[in-house]
Formats: structure tokens, C-alpha cells, sequence
């Protein structure tokens, strides 16, 4: 995504969201994040009459433009996400090991090697207790 200059005004909205979001739903943004807009668009669905508000605003002082290519840019990511899940379900059926496909049911154990004692080291040799 390419860097987005934003103005004052909208820069102090967004600290007071971030503020909003950290008090009330316990939830921490980055504003160094490259993807912020996109993440509290994301986030429009919580149930807070207050964050919505400033949503709206923050929309109104960013442009419609980009609101527009960041809900658009947003649709695309659910939309490859869905296929992605789909193509998972779809080969749960068998498992790849090394290459070579498995049956469901043949589950591979890690081998279990005995744990040896720790050795003490003093400037790389080791230490005998």
C-alpha cells in the first residue's frame, strides 16, 4: 500500500480513536501501521455509537476516494481469504509428508530422543559438578 499523507486534523482523530479503542474495547492500533485506515474501516462493525462517529468523520476528512479504494481493497483480501479456507477444507483429506501424500488417519509421531543433562560451560569448556 502506498504511504498516505494525512493532515493535522485527521491525525488527531486518529490518535483519539486510538485512545477510544484502548480504553473501551482493549484494543491496540499502531499508528505506524501502513494499514491502520484499512484495519479501523475494518473495525467499523463493533458496537460503539462513539467510535462510529468518529469513523464517519475521519471518512469525511481522508476523502471519499480513498475510502472507496481501501472498502474495494478490503472486499478483495475477504474475497481471496474465502477461497483460501475453501482450498484448506478441501484437502483435509490427505497430508503431504516430505513430499509424498499421506492417508488422514496415519498420524507421523516425533521422534522422542532421551534429554540429556544440561552441561554447565565456563568460557566454552564445560564444567564437571
Amino acid at each position: 500500500m502506498d504511504i498516505q499523507v494525512l493532515d493535522r486534523k485527521s491525525v488527531k482523530l486518529i490518535f483519539k480513536i486510538k485512545k477510544h479503542l484502548q480504553a473501551t474495547h482493549q484494543i491496540a492500533i499502531s499508528i505506524a501501521d501502513p494499514d491502520l485506515l484499512s484495519q479501523l474501516i475494518e473495525m467499523s462493525q463493533l458496537d460503539d455509537a462513539v467510535y462510529k462517529d468518529m469513523l464517519a468523520d475521519l471518512k469525511v476528512l481522508i476523502g471519499p476516494e480513498k475510502v472507496a479504494a481501501l472498502e474495494s481493497q478490503e472486499q478483495s483480501i475477504s474475497n481471496k481469504e474465502a477461497v483460501t479456507t475453501e482450498l484448506e477444507q478441501s484437502s483435509t483429506s490427505t497430508l503431504m509428508y516430505r513430499g509424498q501424500k499421506l492417508k488422514a488417519d496415519v498420524i507421523i509421531d516425533p521422534v522422542d530422543k532421551p534429554k540429556e543433562k544440561s552441561r554447565r560451560m565456563y568460557r566454552g569448556h564445560p564444567v564437571d559438578d
